[in-house]
């Protein structure tokens, strides 16, 4: 039977190709403009891939200015939002190019169609700046409504490589839409904070969400008793981290549920590799990994764009940064309720969400996504719906309305109201 939704041979190309689909769902892309761009996509070549997705971004962002300049505010936002997704799909696969210098370019084109996104919002969507270790982190307040009435919220925890603009397509508009405020942001290693600040990836995600919370928990429009933090991707690694010592949450969500991150990477080491790695033999990991590479533009490619958050030239340096990214015994340490979800097919970390599901202590849930239902693979990419129905049914009863907050409903904008019986 041939496999669903195969697009590419390519495994890179096929599964961005599935979460540009599925960027569908909440406006932020169009099917027959993403297949008509794969169309012209050759496969495993990543200057094609690059040029086509660039292209694109280029026509649809001046499809934008033009709605915006004519006065169609509507037309533009949702124009902004196409293409900051096909800006930054464009950048997946620079560093197998001849010109690699061309990410940060590439990347603040998709970033200037985000923030021109959220300044065609209004007040539904407004940057916040999170104070983090003497300076700041870059962050979005996304409202329920403007109310000012507390209302449950919702933090999103990004992974390794996915834009901002993702976490909006990812959870943060599904809440919006159910009565939770919800916060996005630039974590270490990530989006801005890497291209524009240059602050790397680090492991104990528990001194980011503990700035993070710090921003938020003071706001009169935000029931500090009803936060939920869900980790999408390799967030969802540092979600569970985070719940480990962070008590102001009360509920997590991890997709999936990652223990050791570095297992995705050594997977293909040999066992020579994996040796120089233990023994902390740099010159030798380094020397012999770039010897093993020369024979594959693929997996040069993958390697340096993983690389990249962390800051390093030094191959071994990245292996033994990513190796900390493990979360020990720690899930017997977190309290509140957890979901946990597990796609078929996990391609990155497979088995490891049931893995911490047996050594989670607390109340939880294992909520399993079949490939019958087109839910498999890492973040169901082409089923956003069938899990945003499953997360906030499920936050619905791990963190339940107070009768007034319910009854505050009925005066909250239509976009709220339709949502409220989730949140009684």
């Amino acid at each position: 039977m041939k496999p669903a939704n195969q697009f590419f041979r390519n495994a890179q190309f096929n599964f961005s190709t599935k979460v540009a689909l599925g960027g569908i769902y909440q406006q932020g892309a169009d099917a027959g403009e993403v297949l008509a761009t794969v169309a012209r996509i050759k496969d495993g070549d990543f200057e094609s891939w690059h040029r086509a997705w660039h292209a694109v971004g280029e026509r649809v962002c001046a499809s934008a200015e033009h709605s915006a300049r004519n006065g169609q505010a509507l037309s533009a936002r949702l124009a902004y939002l196409r293409a900051a997704g096909h800006y930054a799909r464009a950048t997946v696969t620079l560093d197998g190019t001849a010109d690699p210098a061309r990410y940060e370019p590439t990347w603040e084109k998709s970033r200037h169609c985000w923030d021109q996104f959220v300044a065609l919002s209004g007040a539904a969507i407004t940057p916040l700046a999170i104070a983090y270790e003497g300076t700041t982190l870059p962050g979005y307040f996304c409202r329920a409504d403007d109310s000012g009435q507390p209302r449950p919220l919702l933090i999103i925890a990004n992974g390794a490589d996915a834009p901002i603009h993702a976490m909006w397509l990812w959870g943060a508009a599904a809440a919006v839409a159910r009565g939770y405020h919800a916060l996005i942001f630039d974590g270490p290693g990530q989006g801005a904070a890497l291209v524009r600040q240059g602050i790397p990836f680090r492991h104990d995600w528990e001194n980011v969400i503990g700035p993070v919370l710090d921003a938020v928990t003071g706001r009169a429009d935000v029931d500090a008793s009803r936060i939920a933090l869900y980790g999408a991707s390799q967030g969802g690694h540092w979600a569970l981290r985070a719940l480990a010592s962070e008590r102001r949450i009360a509920a997590g969500i991890a997709d999936p549920a990652a223990h050791t991150l570095s297992a995705a990477w050594e997977a293909h080491l040999p066992r020579s590799l994996r040796a120089l790695l233990d023994a902390g033999d740099a010159a030798r990991f380094n020397r012999h990994l770039g010897w093993g590479l020369t024979w594959s533009r693929v997996a040069r490619q993958t390697l340096a764009m993983r690389m990249r958050p962390y800051r390093t030239a030094s191959a071994f340096q990245a292996f033994t940064a990513a190796r900390q990214h493990n979360l020990g015994e720690l899930c017997g340490q977190i309290r509140c309720p957890i979901l946990l979800c597990e796609p078929e097919g996990e391609q990155f970390w497979p088995g490891q969400t049931s893995q911490i599901y047996q050594q989670l202590r607390c109340e939880k849930t294992l909520a399993h996504f079949a490939a019958e239902d087109g839910a498999d693979g890492h973040c169901e990419p082409m089923a956003r719906s069938q899990v945003e129905q499953r997360m906030f049914d499920w936050l619905a009863k791990a963190m339940p309305a107070r009768a007034q907050q319910a009854q505050a409903g009925h005066d909250a904008p239509a976009c709220a109201r339709a949502a409220a019986p989730a949140l009684a």
